[in-house]
């Protein structure tokens, strides 16, 4: 990931969405964010538009297929351009037709600025993959307030 200054929550997440369908669908449309997110096509679009401003060159836009592809040179700026993003957003509650409301991660993508922004934005903050107790404990620290399921 990039070193671009903080973004709000919801403006990272939406970043973060636009690069794991480019990168492992091989398409991002406004429609698509606009179910993500619930929110006009206006909206995604101006999203769209403000994340080629902060990451020129990762995506082009096709006309054939009405959307964005990733560039041949994608580097990703707002995600780690993992399979995993993708296949935990598949497997998520939810999904592209659904607004964001959680996050679920692993405790090595996450920190205590992280947790505290996606709780001043309402999100409820899942964390997987807690190997020990010591790793148990400091995400209770930083906030983690509901058990693991």
């Amino acid at each position: 990931m990039s070193d671009i200054a903080p973004l709000p929550w919801d403006t990272l997440a939406r970043y973060r969405l636009i690069e794991i369908l480019a990168l492992w669908e091989g398409r991002v449309a406004s429609s698509q964010l606009g179910r993500a997110f619930d929110i006009g096509r206006q909206q995604a679009q101006k999203v769209l538009k403000q994340y080629r401003e902060l990451a020129p060159g990762n995506l082009v836009y096709d006309e054939s297929r009405k959307g964005f592809i990733p560039a041949d040179d994608f580097s990703p700026s707002f995600s780690r351009g993992r399979v995993e993003e993708y296949l935990h957003l598949l497997g998520s509650d939810h999904q592209l037709d659904c607004p964001f409301a959680g996050l679920g991660l692993g405790a090595a993508d996450t920190d205590a600025g992280f947790i505290e922004q996606a709780q001043a934005n309402d999100l409820l903050v899942n964390v997987y993959t807690i190997n020990g107790e010591d790793d148990m404990q400091m995400l209770l620290d930083w906030g983690r307030e509901c058990p693991l399921q």
